[in-house]
């Protein structure tokens, strides 16, 4: 008498492939469709999401972006003020005669320029938030 596995390996049967096909199909019988579960629009600060119109939600995106420049240019004017105190001080190391006081006078406007930028940034964001 013959038995399943005979039978099967004389018909050259691939039982892994035969699982994987058989689970693929009963797996895509039981998805959802793709546009189910699509998300929303994400809203941007003022609160306008998919249901204030396209005008709207353009407009609420555009003053978002025009809120977060000032604060890259607040970032940009600190990293440029560092650095050019940085190479000010290297370059002061240098000479056999340091004149630190020019320094000091560096790292005092340094201090000035930043504090006007971040005072005039966040006037810029309170006019436009």
């Amino acid at each position: 008498m013959k038995t399943i596995k005979d039978f099967l390996a004389k018909r050259k049967f691939n039982l892994k492939g035969f699982i994987l096909k058989t689970s693929l199909m009963a797996a895509s019988l039981y998805t959802t469709t793709a546009l189910a579960a699509i998300p929303t629009v994400e809203s941007n600060s003022d609160g306008v999401g998919s249901g204030g119109g396209a005008f709207a939600f353009l407009t609420g995106w555009i003053k978002d972006i025009l809120v977060w420049t000032p604060l890259v240019l607040m970032s940009g004017a600190t990293l440029w003020v560092a650095w050019a105190l940085l190479q000010k001080v290297l370059a002061e190391r240098q000479l056999e005669k340091p004149n630190w006081g020019a320094i000091g006078i560096h790292t005092i406007a340094s201090i000035l320029l930043l504090v006007v930028t971040v005072y005039l940034g966040n006037e810029t964001i309170n006019v436009w938030a």
